[in-house]
């Protein structure tokens, strides 16, 4: 248990024993000290359930409201990727980009790990890559990406796994 909630269970303990010790004292007013009891246990029970939801929102902020950014907002790359991934599964155009990208990234990691240049050697990239995740690397002419098909999401992950483990 966290400080707070310890902190919650010893001012609980406290107004029980100000609520016995006050029985003892007077014990006429039964009913008052019972109610009075009631409410103090009630607001600690508000103030932890208010703190508990703090916590909770503090653990669910962005990372970068954590660190003092004001204003914090996703990056603005992740943001359009995620509109064009969005777009792709509906529009031959948008998808042609997302192709793209994923062809940028392809031909970085083959040079960067196996010397190979994607324009230069089509032919030991397509069997490194694998026909599937290569059939979405080619990227087909612009004329021709309005009539194209959408991409589909299965597709892509597993290209873009298959790109990430060459």
């Amino acid at each position: 248990m966290r400080r707070a909630g310890w902190r919650m269970v010893a001012a609980g303990l406290a107004v029980t024993a100000v609520a016995a010790g006050l029985l003892v004292v007077v014990p006429a007013h039964r009913a008052g000290v019972a109610d009075a009891w009631l409410l103090a246990l009630a607001a600690l029970g508000l103030v932890a359930g208010a703190l508990a939801a703090r916590h909770a929102a503090d653990a669910t902020r962005p990372l970068a409201a954590l660190k003092g950014a004001t204003g914090a907002r996703r990056p603005a790359d992740l943001e359009r990727l995620e509109r064009e991934l969005l777009l792709a599964r509906v529009s031959g155009m948008h998808a042609r980009q997302v192709r793209l990208r994923l062809r940028q990234v392809a031909a970085a990691r083959l040079a960067a790990r196996h010397g190979i240049d994607l324009d230069a050697d089509p032919a030991r990239a397509s069997a490194l890559l694998g026909p599937a995740a290569w059939a979405l690397i080619e990227v087909p002419d612009p004329s021709a990406a309005r009539d194209a098909p959408a991409l589909d999401l299965g597709e892509l992950r597993a290209a873009i796994e298959v790109v990430e483990r060459t």
